[in-house]
Parts: structure tokens; sequence; C-alpha cells
């Protein structure tokens, strides 16, 4: 789809995908059926699999599921930490090591590491109610990041 799709079309498209993921769980019914379960975890992987490899948003597709298989927090958040990581490692073995300058991806890693210290302590004193809604906010936001950027590439 990168390689088909121009740039603006295809992030247009990963931001409709991603807004239908987070409002999947609002609609109720059948609809919100589909974000339960084992078939659930699967649609919203494949989703999530797709949005990651096409531009890097893969959380609201996950966000959804967590919300629509009343998933507690704590436990849905360390296994999201597993899936990433899996996200990650697939990008690099077929896209191969990033071509940013050395400095930048220990300013990276650095960044990353202390992000997880910082949030395995917040862990601890912050409800599950209060993680829950920073989650969507947070997925939220990576939407309108790609919306945003896809206005930009329709800019010549």
């Amino acid at each position: 789809m990168t390689r088909i799709l121009p740039e603006a079309a295809l992030l247009f498209m990963i931001s409709l995908m991603a807004i239908a993921s987070l409002l999947t769980p609002r609609f109720g019914g059948p609809i919100a059926a589909m974000l339960t379960g084992r078939r659930g975890a699967l649609y919203a992987g494949a989703t999530a699999g797709f949005l990651h490899a096409s531009s890097g948003l893969s959380g609201p597709a996950l966000a959804a599921y967590a919300v629509g298989d009343r998933r507690e927090q704590r436990r849905f958040a360390a296994s999201a930490q597993v899936v990433f990581l899996g996200y990650g490692l697939v990008s690099v073995l077929l896209r191969g090591l990033p071509s940013a300058p050395v400095g930048e991806m220990l300013l990276l890693g650095v960044g990353t590491a202390a992000g997880i210290i910082l949030g395995a302590l917040l862990t601890r004193v912050v409800p599950g109610r209060v993680a829950r809604a920073l989650m969507l906010w947070c997925a939220w936001a990576g939407v309108l990041v790609v919306l945003a950027r896809a206005f930009v590439a329709l800019v010549p």
C-alpha cells in the first residue's frame, strides 16, 4: 500500500482506519463485539500491524481493543509493550536499521528507557481510569498528527 497509494491518500486512509478503530467500542452491539475475545484480538492486531507498517500508528487499534474487551489497564499496558517490541523488531527485519545518525538513535534509546522507567513508577500511583483516559488521549493525538500530515502532503 505504501508503494501504491500517494502519500496523502495513504495518510488519510490510515487516519480513517484509526478513527474507526477508536470509535468502534462506542457503537455498541455487534460492531463493538468485534473487539472482544480472540477474534477481537485478531482484528485489532491485524489492523494495528497494518497501521504500524504503513505509518507507525498502531496504538489506536490496540487501545480500541483494550476498551472493547474491557481489559484491565495495567495488564493491557504490559501486553502492549510486548506487542510494540514485536512490531519494532519486524519493522527492522523488513526495512533494515534506521539511517538516522548514531547520536540521535542513542538519544531515542535513552528517551525510551526513561519513559519505560517513568511509566513503571507512575503505574504505582496513577489510577487505572486515569491511565486509560491518558492512553486514549495519546491514541487520538496520534490520529490528529497523521491527519495533519495528510493535509500537509496535499500541499505541493
